[in-house]
């Protein structure tokens, strides 16, 4: 019998609280649902990145629910996407976290071919846009605000033309960062810059940096140095997951000014990626895994996140996230910390179940496939059909669900929570994205025909650039 071993840390947590505690009963013999056979692999490296997205992986550690599984599983912090994609693609990982953008990368062939699986979403709401404490001076005058003074939500980039780094000049131009070209971060900026009229530039084959026709430029930066990167004036902003942003802020280097949740309501951020070919060896262990971290998930977002000082808690060891638990507390309520009228509510704090959160619907694919094209990743035209088999390629819905299925069964979920649909489609979200644009996966092309900023139709991103001078 496998047998949960809690760390010591573990229990020095506050005593983990009445939910946590409860969270730990019956978690002392592996699962023994219908329909699953003997663990093949149970000895397990997962990545990680040091942000709160990584919650469901390290909460799964932390209470025992790979342990319950009959899994072994040995985390492993990754510092930075390109390291972290190198160890996936090698073996030297079984399964990490990951951007979203990173798996569709490789199966279409930007950058390494290879051909890895989203069975799990790893959370939304968990980004946000933060800029300089200098750009706020420049900008805080022109905001509007509401009848109590505070500043109106939400900040729109079309504020950045007011500032003494002047987008319609070649120099000197805004600089942003983000971790990787292929995260959520860049999406979400380049989206937000482009709905209030900056452009954010093009990725060519000669200009892998994507600022090609751009006004602003776009740098990869680690997550951890983002608020140092801002100190030291090389950037102007950047666009990041959590708690980088709330860090910026308590520290009084930079100020949160929109949420991901506020550019593009629930969209996925971070998934859990393993390969097509562990998944075809190990199919007992992959169903394992994904049970261990959607019971992670559910605890995460039970009764109105009343477990998340805890999660804050573990979080902030120094394997782990590493920084203050108050910090990450701040950015998985959804609240910023900053001073005087910097201090805001943020629209929604960050989900990991609640919603369907978990769920890799095809029609979150189909829109990183879709930004992806907008800005040149995808260099050439592609029929929606394309959009579709890419998306259905890499995205498994149908391994989440059997997993929710087995975990219904055995009495450890309820059924009323789970969205049971086949994942061909997701429920569109109450609100319009910032631009007031709705997302229609069925229709990516026409989607795309909408924006006046970026690729569309037969264009080329030397076609664009041609336009615009």
């Amino acid at each position: 019998m496998h047998r949960l071993r809690l760390t010591k840390r573990t229990f020095l947590l506050g005593g983990l609280l009445a939910g946590a505690a409860l969270a730990l009963v019956g978690l002392t013999r592996p699962f023994s649902g219908a329909g699953t056979g003997p663990i093949e692999t149970p000895h397990l490296t997962l990545g990680y990145l040091k942000q709160t997205d990584a919650a469901p992986i390290i909460v799964a550690k932390e209470l025992g629910y790979f342990a319950a599984e009959g899994l072994d599983v040995t985390l492993e912090p990754q510092s930075d996407i390109g390291v972290l994609e190198a160890r996936l693609l090698s073996g030297a990982l079984d399964g990490s976290q990951a951007p979203v953008g990173l798996p569709l990368a490789t199966r279409i062939g930007y950058g390494a071919r290879a051909d890895l699986i989203v069975p799990l979403i790893l959370g939304t709401n968990g980004n946000a846009v933060t800029l300089s404490r200098e750009i706020w001076k420049q900008i805080r005058p022109a905001l509007a605000t509401d009848p109590d003074g505070q500043v109106s939500l939400p900040i729109r980039a079309d504020v950045l033309s007011g500032t003494n780094h002047n987008v319609a000049r070649p120099a000197p131009r805004l600089g942003f960062a983000v971790v990787s070209e292929l995260s959520s971060h860049n999406y979400q900026l380049r989206y937000w810059l482009a709905a209030g009229g900056i452009r954010p530039g093009y990725y060519t084959a000669s200009d892998k940096a994507g600022t090609a026709g751009a006004q602003i430029d776009i740098w990869p930066v680690p997550a951890a140095r983002m608020t140092a990167t801002l100190e030291a004036g090389t950037i102007q902003g950047f666009a990041a997951g959590e708690p980088w942003n709330q860090s910026a802020a308590v520290l009084d280097q930079g100020v949160p000014v929109i949420s991901s949740s506020a550019i593009r309501p629930g969209g996925a951020e971070k998934a859990f990626v393993i390969s097509q070919a562990f998944a075809t060896r190990n199919p007992n262990t992959t169903l394992a895994l994904v049970r261990a971290l959607i019971r992670a998930s559910i605890w995460l977002d039970a009764n109105n996140g009343e477990n998340r000082e805890v999660a804050a808690r573990m979080l902030a060891a120094p394997e782990y996230v590493g920084i203050s638990a108050s910090v990450i507390a701040l950015s998985l309520s959804g609240h910023s910390r900053g001073s005087g009228d910097t201090e805001r509510l943020l629209k929604e704090p960050s989900r990991f179940f609640r919603g369907s959160a978990g769920i890799p619907f095809y029609s979150e694919a189909t829109w990183y496939l879709t930004q992806m094209r907008r800005w040149g990743q995808i260099a050439t035209y592609k029929h929606d059909a394309w959009y579709d088999e890419t998306a259905r390629a890499v995205f498994r819905p149908a391994l989440y669900l059997q997993a929710a299925h087995q975990l219904v069964a055995a009495g450890r979920a309820k059924s009323s929570d789970f969205d049971w649909q086949d994942g061909s489609n997701r429920h569109q979200p109450d609100a319009a994205a910032i631009d007031g644009k709705i997302f229609d996966a069925r229709q990516p092309n026409a989607y795309l025909d909408q924006f006046e900023i970026g690729l569309k139709g037969r264009e080329t991103a030397s076609d664009r650039i041609k336009l615009q001078n």
